[in-house]
């Protein structure tokens, strides 16, 4: 579902497969790989190769209108399989798919293997991601703008380290550390 906002995502797992396929017959990843369930993957698909293509082709899918009378004027009611907004979703997340993947794809493909410079490409893919989708919903660059300040910096650690997850961490953080962090956090510092 590339309309997803909040919790995980459960576009990455195909997309990922998507990408394995593609990479195992030694071509890069088209937007006919990364189209939702359900849609026939025909020439026309096959032949996108622009974002403007793409959106053109989600635009012209459509479907029976269900408990119509079937005809009107001779023809079959149809309807848009997809609104605008879950258009624009799909679109934005097939680019955003491609963009993230794309060093990583390079890699694979050139069979240079993965090296700490396409893993950074990909980190900083993502990284931009996130401050753009940040801006574009309106969350707060600092914890200082949501009413969290360097008073409550011992109860922010705190909370952490107990949170169950702080086991899961690929470094383990000190309650000393997860105070540095949270005070850069209040700041806006990276």
């Amino acid at each position: 579902d590339y309309g997803e906002r909040f919790g995980g995502s459960r576009a990455w797992s195909p997309i990922l497969r998507a990408c394995v396929r593609a990479w195992s017959a030694g071509r890069p990843v088209a937007y006919h790989d990364l189209l939702p369930n359900g849609i026939k993957l025909s020439r026309k698909a096959k032949a996108i190769t622009t974002s403007t293509e793409l959106v053109t082709f989600l635009n012209e899918l459509n479907e029976p209108v269900p408990y119509s009378s079937g005809k009107r004027g001779g023809k079959k009611l149809r309807k848009a399989i997809f609104s605008d907004r879950e258009r624009e979703n799909i679109s934005k997340g097939i680019e955003l798919a491609r963009k993230l993947t794309r060093p990583i794809e390079d890699a694979v493909l050139s069979r240079t293997g993965l090296s700490s410079a396409n893993v950074t490409d990909f980190l900083n893919g993502f990284l931009k991601w996130v401050l753009a989708l940040r801006k574009e919903t309106g969350i707060p660059h600092a914890l200082k703008d949501i009413g969290i300040d360097t008073n409550r910096l011992d109860e922010v650690a705190e909370t952490a380290k107990r949170d169950p997850n702080d086991g899961g961490n690929p470094v383990t953080l000190s309650i000393k550390q997860y105070k540095a962090l949270a005070k850069k956090c209040v700041m806006g510092d990276r």
